[in-house]
């Protein structure tokens, strides 16, 4: 388990986010918690510093949390996870041996929570997870191939094809998968067999 978590436990009713350091928690109850992955950018979010440190184990409105945090519990919240890892609210961004000692944890923190969510597009912590996008736009179409081998036995497989230039602008070239940490797959095409 991570040294920290942040607590969405009240934060449907309360509406506050709890920083809690798990020792003190116990089992956590499934042991579930969610990563969430983004870029700073330019805007400092809300982080734990020695001085905010008891304000975010008080507990903040949710209000006051830049907008991917505030999205990324929403998810979490629909996914049924009571906890969140997000690196400027559990680790102590002022103290260098918490950052190292965290920086040392973080490949498992990221293996081993329930899912990762990642902030793609966002250039800081303001910009949310989501995009309004137009279904036209990223709807493959599908498209009947036939396959002639040299038996010349006819196979017939239907599969969409993906523009991959939806794929370099969405995806490969978005603020977040330009961070070093960020591991990069890359497709160019998606092929889909139907039976």
């Amino acid at each position: 388990m991570p040294t920290r978590l942040v607590d969405l436990g009240q934060a449907g009713t309360a509406g506050v986010v709890l920083v809690v350091d798990t020792p003190r928690v116990g089992n956590l109850e499934d042991g579930r918690y969610c990563c969430l992955s983004h870029c700073w950018g330019g805007f400092q979010p809300v982080k734990l510093e020695t001085k905010t440190s008891q304000l975010l184990r008080s507990g903040l409105p949710l209000q006051q949390l830049p907008k991917t945090f505030q999205d990324a519990v929403e998810v979490c919240l629909w996914l049924g996870v009571r906890y969140l890892w997000i690196d400027s609210l559990c680790i102590i961004q002022d103290s260098k041996e918490d950052w190292e000692r965290e920086a040392e944890q973080m490949a498992l923190i990221y293996k081993y929570g329930h899912a990762t969510l990642a902030a793609t597009d966002s250039r800081d912590a303001t910009s949310g997870l989501f995009r309004d996008r137009y279904p036209s736009s990223i709807v493959a179409p599908l498209s009947r191939v036939i396959h002639l081998d040299s038996v010349a036995e006819t196979q017939v497989q239907t599969a969409c094809v993906v523009d991959k230039n939806l794929w370099l602008q969405g995806i490969e070239l978005a603020p977040l998968n330009q961070r070093a940490w960020v591991l990069q797959v890359r497709w160019t095409m998606c092929p889909l067999i139907m039976e």
